[in-house]
């Protein structure tokens, strides 16, 4: 949690010549502006490489043991989270499945002290990928008690079982050892499944800049150094005619926000969000600053303080300012009476959060 930057590429060509030395001259840019580091070149994640997969490369550790072009594959990964596609079988539970690049160019930066990475690159993807089917994950199986949660969806065994016998009454004698029997709920076979990937290069990741305005790390000025840095890098991509989505929640950029969020709650109705052009002013990308640094703040000390008396101890950049004390006072002045209501909400999530995942340590063992 934290102000942030997100951002989308997007590229129509089938040179990846054009795609490399697109690339390269957003690095020599980034090379240009006061990033703290900046790759020294284009990382080129051939077919080859990526066509494995990234578990094939993982060690039974757990860990990238590769070659470093086979680290950068999974530092891409990790930067630049996979796609993913929602199962056609499974739409109304929204179950999706992980579509990783089938080749990438990009770079990394770190622009500057308490500043996230940020990778900047493009990638192809498949048309179609192999996904796991099984009869338990099928709406047509499935009675979904709660709109929208796979969470509220229920495997109804007797639309199973009417449908394997539906299958055996329409097929022949020949055929009928190779049809699923009612105990096969479970079974799992390979499906392909389309992604809609295909025909562009793309690139969809984030770079959260708010903890270089930690004191220790430069304050104010790191952070406008490393947020304005990024900034520049998406403009100059979208010169170099590369298609750049923006969402900056620092609304220094554009950005997607909603004009009526405290109004469209207290009148019990969703807010209404939309697209904001660049401001380009310091003064309003401070202030989103520093009321970020004071919101998550007092909720993380509510957090911490409602917690602790359950022997759990939570851990937040937030903490670790100087002035942290400072913060979230501001925000205890700033809610006012709503502060401690808002301490007993976020306890009562946080404490619930905890028994969940206890639960679950408990089954894994």
């Amino acid at each position: 949690m934290g102000l942030t930057i997100h951002y989308q590429f997007q590229l129509r060509t089938k040179s990846t010549t054009r795609v490399q030395a697109l690339l390269e001259k957003l690095r020599q840019k980034a090379l240009d502006l006061p990033f703290e580091k900046v790759d020294s070149a284009v990382t080129h994640l051939t077919p080859e490489i990526c066509s494995n997969g990234l578990e094939y490369y993982r060690g039974s550790d757990g860990i990238i043991n590769q070659p470093r072009a086979t680290q950068q594959l999974f530092w891409f990964l990790e930067s630049c989270p996979c796609h993913r596609t929602v199962l056609p079988w499974a739409k109304k539970r929204e179950i999706t499945a992980s579509v990783e690049p089938s080749e990438a160019f990009a770079f990394h930066t770190w622009p500057g002290p308490g500043c996230e990475s940020a990778t900047f690159g493009l990638a192809r993807y498949p048309q179609e990928i192999e996904a796991v089917y099984k009869p338990a994950d099928d709406d047509k199986f499935n009675t979904i008690r709660r709109k929208d949660t796979a969470k509220g969806a229920a495997f109804d065994f007797e639309k199973w079982r009417r449908h394997v016998r539906r299958l055996h009454q329409n097929a022949s004698p020949a055929d009928q050892d190779k049809l699923p029997t009612v105990m096969d709920d479970q079974q799992e076979s390979k499906r392909m499944v389309p992604t809609r990937l295909s025909g562009s290069w793309q690139l969809s990741t984030f770079c959260k800049t708010q903890y270089a305005s930690d004191p220790k790390c430069g304050g104010i000025g790191n952070f406008l150094r490393c947020h304005l840095s990024v900034v520049r890098i998406l403009e100059y991509a979208q010169e170099l005619g590369i298609e750049v989505k923006i969402d900056d929640e620092g609304h220094f950029a554009p950005a997607h926000y909603s004009d009526d969020y405290q109004e469209a709650r207290a009148a019990g109705r969703q807010p209404t969000f939309v697209d904001h052009p660049a401001t380009h002013s310091v003064s309003t990308l401070v202030k989103e600053c520093s009321d970020y640094n004071r919101m998550i703040a007092g909720m993380f000390g509510a957090l911490k303080d409602s917690l602790k008396s359950q022997g759990t101890e939570l851990q937040s950049p937030i903490s670790k300012y100087a002035n942290f004390e400072h913060l979230e006072a501001d925000f205890h002045v700033e809610y006012g009476d709503k502060f401690d209501e808002l301490i007993k909400s976020l306890g009562d999530i946080a404490k619930e959060a905890v028994k969940e995942a206890e639960k679950r340590a408990k089954k894994a063992e």
